[in-house]
């Protein structure tokens, strides 16, 4: 697949060209560096959702969410996330406890062996964006990476959901 052109130098983008160009490139890396990534979640029979709650849990720790926390950080509902996280536990994965202070409230924590999963899908996925970053010349190299360094994220962006339309 090829990448859109560059998109020439002027005042601005509409938001709506700039989601094409990203996808663009998102396709590029799932088809052409993602394979490893895929045998890798299939091996480990997770759905993309599972992935997300790892990602979310990962990211959390030393903090406990709660389900309806958890839930909000990964843009699920609670019952979608609820039955995600039950395989998750069954695997070992996902311990679920009571919160100290209101019995009701069931906080989360990731586990060695989960943590470990979730090491094995970050390495897939890092191994393909290398692959992805390997093709680049310096110049584009530099250039993707103060693209990127710009942007406003941080690796606590999970810890944050996104805004919802009322």
């Amino acid at each position: 697949m090829q990448l859109s052109p560059p998109v020439p130098r002027r005042r601005g983008v509409s938001a709506e060209r700039l989601a094409e160009s990203l996808l663009d490139l998102w396709v590029h890396l799932i088809q052409g560096n993602g394979q490893r990534l895929v045998q890798v979640i299939e091996e480990l029979d997770v759905s993309l959702t599972q992935v997300k709650l790892l990602d979310a849990l990962t990211m959390q720790a030393p903090h406990d969410p709660s389900m309806k926390r958890l839930s909000e950080i990964v843009g699920c509902s609670m019952p979608s996330a609820s039955r995600a996280i039950d395989s998750l536990q069954r695997r070992g994965w996902v311990e679920r406890r009571e919160d100290g202070q209101d019995r009701r409230i069931k906080r989360l924590r990731i586990t060695p062996a989960g943590r470990e999963a979730n090491r094995s899908i970050t390495t897939a996925r890092l191994a393909g964006l290398e692959t992805f970053a390997a093709g680049l010349s310096p110049e584009q190299r530099v250039t993707l990476h103060a693209a990127i360094t710009a942007l406003p994220h941080t690796k606590d962006a999970a810890s944050t959901p996104p805004a919802r339309p009322r």
